[in-house]
């Protein structure tokens, strides 16, 4: 694909970019990433010299943070010491372990398409020459950007519809409780096919590493396990002092010291659980989990909104498409098409009874570690099978297998 072909173009021409910035200033890292004014989003981050580049390239930053600020403001932020700034310290200069740091505009013709910053990891006084430096590159960044604006355009689009509309949603559940609990990183743990086995389904502030391989089951005897058994939240001063957290080297890694884990429930079932880092050893008090518990219940109570307003958009469907079908088989297949769209399984079947007049959809959910079969009928939200399929059941039991 050619728009695909110029993005690849552009990316190493900027890559080029930051690597000459950062020769040219002697920094330990720079990173760049462009901003989407219409959509009030980041986009195409590039990065040299992190520690760990995998976690930039995979979030992106909250346009109500520090990189948005300047974006949106059109300011620099500049910290000889990073320690204790009130905008740059935070888990991502924790992590990479930066000292100091400019963060700068990029400009396009007065509007300020991008952001790029240059750090170290020792003191460093930014002169106005830094400066001068930093922004005749970023004007250089600009230039590329402006004249590959097809393929940026090309690029947002696929960006941006490359999520899911549930994964957004649980993103942007990360996103508030990290802001409510001043910039810890969170991750969200929900059941996956194999329905023993949890794993995080979206994160904030976490390492991309702890985000994509970190898996636990019910039966285990992890702290996402106990929390999602029992119902009860559970807090560690010090991570490293108990076994129970299995992935103590990514913690390392990452710089967290502490953790609180509180069961994420939509009604009366617990669904998941949440996890929040600290970067300091910390107690976690009986205020830190009313305040997450609190937002918990109301975040499970839009969750299973969401998904209910999802189903009624596939029962919708099912129902506008069965008043125009005559054939009885076309008629089933719809059925059992919506069934494992609404299970999310990768096949569905339905079995029917001459004798008894009865009909039961299945589905079968795989994934690389088991495969489970599930009947969709007479359990739970998806019960409300069994009420579109009663009448063709009945009226097409004889004609179908």
């Amino acid at each position: 694909m050619e728009e695909l072909k110029d993005v690849k173009i552009l990316q190493a021409r900027l890559q080029e970019i930051i690597m000459r910035l950062q020769a040219s200033t002697r920094a330990d890292a720079v990173t760049m990433v462009f901003y989407d004014h219409e959509t009030k989003r980041f986009y195409l981050p590039l990065s040299a010299g992190l520690l760990d580049p995998a976690s930039f390239s995979r979030v992106m930053p909250s346009p109500d943070r520090l990189t948005g600020k300047i974006a949106r403001e059109k300011r620099k932020i500049i910290a000889d010491s990073v320690r204790g700034h009130p905008e740059i310290d935070g888990p991502f200069a924790r992590r990479e372990k930066i000292r100091s740091a400019a963060g700068l505009p990029i400009f396009d013709d007065g509007l300020a398409i991008g952001v790029v910053f240059v750090s170290y990891r020792q003191p460093h006084h930014f002169t106005d020459q830094d400066l001068k430096i930093i922004e005749s590159f970023g004007q250089e960044a600009a230039q590329h950007i402006v004249v590959a604006a097809n393929a940026i355009s090309w690029f947002r689009d696929n960006t941006y519809h490359a999520q899911s509309e549930e994964q957004q949603v649980l993103q942007g559940v990360a996103q508030t409780i990290y802001t409510a609990m001043n910039r810890m990183p969170v991750a969200i743990w929900l059941r996956d096919r194999d329905p023993k086995r949890v794993s995080i389904h979206a994160a904030l502030g976490v390492i991309v590493d702890y985000q994509e391989k970190a898996v636990a089951h019910l039966d285990d005897d992890s702290i996402v396990s106990h929390v999602m058994r029992t119902g009860e939240s559970v807090s560690l001063k010090r991570i490293s002092d108990d076994p129970r957290f299995k992935h103590r080297v990514w913690a390392i890694k990452a710089g967290w010291e502490s953790l609180l884990t509180v069961p994420l429930k939509e009604r009366n079932h617990i669904i998941g659980a949440i996890e929040v880092f600290s970067l300091e050893p910390r107690e976690f008090s009986r205020t830190d989990i009313d305040k997450i518990s609190t937002m918990l219940g109301r975040i499970g109570l839009a969750i299973e909104n969401y998904r209910r307003v999802q189903e009624l958009k596939i029962f919708s469907q099912i129902m506008q498409t069965l008043g125009t079908i005559l054939e009885p088989e076309k008629a089933l297949q719809e059925i059992v098409d919506g069934a494992r769209s609404l299970a999310k399984a990768d096949a569905a079947a339905i079995f029917s009874s001459r004798a008894k007049k009865t009909a039961k959809i299945f589905a079968w959910r795989a994934s690389r570690r088991s495969r489970t079969n599930i009947c969709l009928t007479g359990r739970g939200r998806l019960a409300a099978f069994q009420d579109i399929l009663l009448t063709p059941a009945k009226a097409f039991t004889s004609t179908t297998p």
